[in-house]
């Protein structure tokens, strides 16, 4: 891309599980008046607005993890090993994290049997077949911190 296009087509994609679990970790503990939980939505809103605005993307969409297959968990089950089961102060985040997203018009992207990994790495694959500078935003180091892929 040169400096005079600015017809660039560039999507952000989000890992959705990836910064909901960096937010509820990174930030302390916030509750509603009512006794919610919301450490995860307030750290995942600043995160996905700053990215927007610092990258001004064409298009968003955010991916969400839909449960692994048996047969897959069971293959990389000293992969999946350390992973501890999600507390309940961050479960009951990740739906009024979602409608957040589908409040914005963001779009959000699962597949049955997939993690929001597998999702993002076929997305960005054929976007960038597409035309598309893809930026990935994740708290997952074994998928990217955040790159581009052009």
């Amino acid at each position: 891309m040169n400096s005079t296009d600015n017809s660039q087509k560039k999507l952000l994609l989000i890992d959705g599980n990836g910064l909901a679990y960096r937010a509820f970790y990174a930030l302390p503990p916030r509750k509603a008046p009512m006794g919610f939980p919301l450490n995860a939505v307030l750290g995942f809103t600043n995160l996905l607005l700053n990215a927007i605005l610092s990258e001004d993307p064409t298009h968003v969409v955010v991916a969400f993890d839909h449960g692994a297959f048996v047969d897959t968990l069971m293959k990389f089950q000293s992969f999946n090993v350390q992973r501890e089961e999600m507390l309940d102060d961050l479960a009951m985040q990740l739906p009024v994290i979602e409608d957040f997203i589908n409040l914005c018009g963001i779009k959000i992207f699962r597949l049955p049997g997939f993690e929001a990994d597998d999702c993002i790495g076929t997305v960005a694959s054929k976007a960038s077949r597409d035309g598309f500078e893809t930026i990935v935003v994740s708290g997952d180091w074994n998928l990217c911190s955040w790159s581009r892929l052009t």
